[in-house]
């Protein structure tokens, strides 16, 4: 940005060097500074419409881009995050067969789950204490995350 103040200013001084002082609003030397002004002005304006613009334009497509992807999440396209529950207890059986693994969640409660990692039937026994997030994939609740306490 210095370079352009320099740049003008330099032309100013030309400028007012060749028109000599103002001393009357008619006078060829005014009329002279007034054109060399108006090409000045235009010029700057030209330049920050060339900085401004590219940038106003990336601005104006990243709000398209949001508009269309709120577009996008109102519609039925787009489906709900699945509700995640937190619940701890102790393994109570493990059918590989099945893909389940059942809980007691209190003294009264047991619940099956569907494990989605099969895995998981080799990181727990019969009466680990586990903590568990599970999500209901399918219309079934299924474990997503096993920790052993």
């Amino acid at each position: 940005m210095s370079h352009f103040r320099t740049l003008f200013s330099d032309k100013l001084a030309t400028a007012s060097h060749r028109t000599g002082p103002l001393s009357r609003a008619g006078s060829p030397g005014r009329a002279a500074e007034t054109s060399e002004r108006n090409v000045m002005i235009k010029s700057t304006i030209l330049l920050l419409a060339a900085l401004f613009l590219p940038i106003s334009a990336a601005l104006a497509s990243q709000s398209r881009a949001e508009q269309e992807t709120v577009g996008v999440a109102q519609g039925a396209a787009v489906a709900p995050k699945p509700v995640t529950e937190t619940m701890r207890g102790v393994v109570e059986s493990i059918d590989e067969g099945s893909d389940t693994i059942t809980l007691r969640l209190s003294p009264e409660t047991t619940q099956r789950f569907r494990v989605q990692d099969g895995l998981l039937f080799n990181a727990v026994r019969f009466g680990d204490p586990v903590e568990i997030t599970a999500q209901d994939i399918a219309g079934a609740k299924t474990i997503v995350e096993l920790k052993r306490e």
